[in-house]
């Protein structure tokens, strides 16, 4: 009876963790799942690429286009840092002027407290 007992314990252990497992296949299934619609465009773009460049295996057609692709990114790439490289520019173009206000500013308030105080020590005539 002890061997039975043992044995039917062994079997829950082993349902219990088989239900575990069976459960988070579950999970993994229906989070995959809930991705298909993303990966099926993936994919069909991707069978779509291979199926064109196996009909055209004897031209360079694919390879062609894929370089202009990547001319054109590098050209767009190459605007926008341009682009970026001008307003750095400008930036520390406009940042000198600050600057330049700035100062002049603080020597306006120099000449401004020692006016200021200039006049506190003028004593008025009565």
């Amino acid at each position: 009876m002890d061997f039975n007992t043992t044995s039917k314990l062994h079997n829950l252990k082993a349902a219990r963790q088989l239900a575990t497992e069976i459960t988070e296949s579950g999970a993994k299934l229906f989070d995959m799942l809930g991705q298909e619609k993303e990966l099926k465009k993936a994919r069909d773009t991707a069978l779509e690429f291979l199926d064109s460049i196996s009909r055209n295996l004897d031209t360079n057609s694919e390879q062609q286009y894929i370089e202009k692709c990547i001319r054109n990114i590098i050209d767009s790439q190459q605007r926008k840092m341009g682009e970026m490289q001008e307003t750095v520019k400008q930036l520390r173009q406009d940042e000198g002027e600050l600057q330049n206000k700035i100062q002049r500013r603080r020597q306006e308030l120099e000449r401004a407290e020692k006016r200021l105080k200039g006049i506190e020590n003028v004593k008025p005539e009565y």
